[in-house]
């Protein structure tokens, strides 16, 4: 997945519930795709995370899947 922030602030993380990133309007982002790759964004403003996107994602595999929280203290 590739992207660029339009509005608000991305707060990313790792599987270990590390901060690998915050992403603040106009910052690109870029990330795995594939199956064992977790991770968590979350909005901790008041405005709106508005992200533009391209996913290349092979015809039959599924965009996403969720998985349970890993442990981190936050939901």
């Amino acid at each position: 997945m590739s992207g660029v922030v339009e509005r608000g602030v991305l707060n990313h993380h790792d599987a270990t519930c590390a901060s690998d990133g915050v992403y603040h309007a106009g910052q690109a982002i870029t990330e795995e795709s594939d199956p064992g790759y977790v991770h968590i964004g979350r909005n901790l403003g008041t405005e709106p995370v508005v992200l533009e996107v391209l996913y290349r994602v092979p015809a039959g595999r599924a965009l996403a899947v969720d998985v349970p929280n890993p442990g981190c203290s936050f939901d």
